[in-house]
């Protein structure tokens, strides 16, 4: 079984000065905790500084020239896309402010179990989150059922892509979303179409829940 991970990063002075520093954390930690044959899609969404984080194992690097045009929704089609073109199995779309440990495992493992994957988004428990639906301190038992997913965290699998992604290379609508919030928008789509969205509560990520993209969606149009 093969995993691919994606995440949109950006290094600068005027949105995210730590930007280098958040996606080195989060990848060492992905390659410190994931057990399954994994690959890291990095996604460098315009950055003002050049990375060496292509240096680093397991990372597929790509970066885009103006992120004006899609935004970050555009960002994650990319990784996504990625994804699914190296045929790996399970498809997990993070944040570069999202640190993973061992209980990802446990998430990998279940969704590569379960009956009703097709049909099927997955999102984790976490820290970094405003309301109670996906809050907490550290990992519990369970699963629940919510109409909608946080976005900083989520997966599914390749079946699923193809089976709801709006067009052949995308997941995220980036014509009729805003190209800067459309994850919870898709996951509202999908399930208008049959889907459901599962919180794993057994799986606890640590979200340092930086906000730099915040500014450049009041700066940028």
């Amino acid at each position: 079984m093969k995993i691919g991970i994606t995440a949109p990063m950006h290094w600068s002075d005027q949105y995210r000065a730590r930007g280098n520093e958040f996606i080195k954390k989060m990848v060492d930690s992905i390659n410190g905790s994931v057990k399954y044959d994994h690959v890291i899609y990095v996604i460098d969404n315009a950055s003002q500084y050049k990375s060496d984080i292509h240096t680093y194992p397991n990372v597929n690097y790509t970066y885009i020239e103006d992120q004006s045009i899609g935004g970050i929704t555009h960002a994650y089609n990319v990784g996504i896309y990625k994804a699914f073109k190296d045929e790996c199995d399970i498809i997990i779309v993070t944040s570069d402010d999202v640190e993973f440990n061992h209980t990802i495992n446990k998430f990998i493992g279940y969704i590569s179990r379960d009956s009703e994957s097709l049909d099927s988004m997955y999102g984790p428990v976490t820290n970094g989150v405003l309301t109670n639906d996906q809050k907490s301190n550290g990992p519990g038992m369970g699963i629940k059922y919510l109409p909608v997913l946080n976005g900083f965290t989520f997966a599914f699998t390749r079946q699923h892509y193809e089976k709801y992604r709006p067009t052949k290379d995308t997941y995220l609508n980036e014509q009729v979303i805003n190209k800067w919030h459309g994850q919870e928008n898709q996951f509202i789509t999908n399930v208008n179409k049959g889907a459901k969205c599962k919180v794993l509560n057994f799986c606890w990520l640590m979200h340092d829940k930086q906000r730099g993209w915040k500014k450049c969606l009041n700066e940028i149009k």
